[in-house]
């Protein structure tokens, strides 16, 4: 099964989309300190509004692109071919989840799983990858201080 799509109408269609989203998800996630308002009328909010608007121009430009001047390639999307991209999707969110019980097995499923995904053969590779997660575990909490979920160490 193959899906064909427009890429500048649906690229423009998801890009007007996030703005939107982002003017409303920016009052909520990034406040103002009163005192840097007054003084220089920037405040912590304009450079993330100021891309959304950049995002919102250029959605509406490739919406016109497609619509008005008929500047588009149809694409098609093969679904048979597009598998491991939807088992790393799911990968990726088996992560998120893992990640609140512990870094050390969330971060090392994402990256034993990418090679697996990836074809790896070398075990040499799957060690490699377990002695970084475990050596960033420790650089993260005893060096730099930074709290992570840890379920086994």
């Amino acid at each position: 099964m193959s899906i064909k799509y427009k890429s500048n109408l649906c690229g423009g269609i998801f890009s007007v989309a996030l703005s939107i989203l982002l003017f409303f998800l920016i009052p909520r996630q990034i406040g103002v300190d009163p005192a840097s308002t007054s003084t220089t009328g920037v405040d912590s909010r304009t450079v993330p509004y100021a891309m959304a608007v950049l995002i919102l121009v250029c959605g509406v430009v490739l919406i016109l692109q497609s619509v008005v001047l008929k500047r588009d390639t149809v694409k098609e999307l093969v679904l048979a071919k597009e598998w491991l991209a939807l088992v790393y999707i799911i990968c990726l969110i088996v992560f998120a989840m893992l990640y609140k019980v512990s870094f050390i097995l969330s971060t090392g499923f994402l990256g034993i799983i990418t090679l697996v995904l990836l074809k790896c053969k070398k075990p040499l590779y799957y060690v490699i990858e377990i002695a970084v997660v475990v050596a960033l575990y420790f650089i993260f909490t005893e060096l730099l201080g930074v709290r992570l979920p840890a379920l086994l160490l």
